[in-house]
């Protein structure tokens, strides 16, 4: 009896209709690649092209949108990250959405909370177990399945935050400054102290007066690193450290990359090795 149900389950996988798992960008693509990794039937596509930044004022082509007629499911980030979603939901009404930071607790930024939560691995963490219930609940022939390789990546995500809190606790309480509202999260979990934003709004440079007080905090507040990101100049930054004693570090925020199961965990351990390298004496 029991090969026959082994049998029986082989063929349904074998058998079953393509199940489509649709991400909104890069960060929740690859979370949706480590949970969904060698399962048969189901592919993770992306719905955004690799971007400059985020999504905040990111519009769906007609194309993108006529895409999602093939989506079984849509993993979204939600907390006003994804500001096309209104006409999705007006098109697709009766597509599943899976929200991943339903439920977290979050940080604000100038009165609105802060979407940017895969930044602070515990909160990614979470994410994928948000993904991992609903993509069961959603796909139960593969939910198993799911909630396998979920725990394999949540393990290596608990090893990897474990990792950054020993390496980071040194400069716990160091002032920086960085470059748009992304890291907020980030500060907070691995101890530092955002005492300036070199970007108030995205897509838009500090004026000269913006550049003097930002270059006299630096002093006040005796900042030791200004971080920049590789989808951006670091042109602006660098004159606002210019005969000052703080330094550059490039620090991605993880909007662009390969698509690989190992690039959130390739990342932030760069982001500790960057860091580190203008920190250590």
């Amino acid at each position: 009896m029991r090969v026959l149900l082994t049998v029986l389950l082989s063929f349904s996988f074998l058998f079953a209709a393509p199940f489509r798992i649709v991400t909104t960008f890069y960060p929740l693509q690859i979370m949706a690649i480590n949970v969904a990794n060698d399962i048969p039937s189901v592919s993770v596509e992306n719905l955004t092209p690799p971007m400059t930044g985020c999504l905040h004022d990111f519009s769906l082509t007609p194309k993108q949108l006529q895409s999602l007629s093939r989506a079984s499911v849509l993993v979204v980030n939600g907390l006003g990250m994804e500001s096309f979603m209104d006409k999705v939901i007006h098109r697709y009404p009766k597509l599943p959405i899976i929200v991943l930071t339903k439920g977290l607790l979050v940080l604000s930024s100038n009165g609105q909370s802060n979407p940017h939560v895969w930044m602070s691995v515990p909160l990614a963490k979470q994410m994928v177990v948000q993904l991992s219930k609903e993509l069961s609940a959603i796909d139960p022939l593969h939910g198993e399945s799911y909630r396998q390789n979920a725990l394999r990546y949540e393990g290596k995500l608990q090893s990897l935050d474990a990792w950054m809190k020993s390496e980071l606790l040194p400069y716990k309480g160091t002032s920086i400054m960085t470059f748009h509202e992304a890291l907020p999260h980030f500060a907070y979990e691995y101890g530092f102290n955002i005492v300036g934003v070199v970007q108030q709004e995205p897509g838009s440079e500090p004026s000269a007066k913006e550049i003097v007080t930002l270059r006299k905090r630096i002093v006040e507040k005796r900042v030791r690193v200004v971080l920049t990101e590789p989808q951006f100049s670091d042109k602006i930054a660098g004159m606002i450290v210019r005969g000052s004693t703080a330094k550059l570090a490039m620090l991605d925020v993880g909007v662009t990359g390969p698509v690989k199961d190992s690039a959130y965990l390739d990342m932030m351990r760069a982001n500790v090795a960057s860091i580190l390298s203008v920190l250590k004496p």
